[in-house]
């Protein structure tokens, strides 16, 4: 998917096995401590993959 658009994203990768995604500084993204999450523009979040896909499109 985002193969395919020309975006220009900053990619932060996250152990899942270790549990870095139940950091403190992803919760502040991701309250639930899911992955992925996209920041917007704006400053907010998408923490849903079907979301971050129609937002793409």
């Amino acid at each position: 998917m985002v193969g395919a658009a020309v975006l220009a994203l900053d990619e932060v990768d996250r152990d899942l096995l270790e549990g870095e995604h139940r950091s403190s500084d992803h919760r502040a993204r991701s309250p639930l401590a899911k992955v992925p999450v996209l920041e917007l523009d704006d400053g907010r979040y998408l923490g849903e993959t079907r979301a971050i896909c129609s937002y793409l499109e």
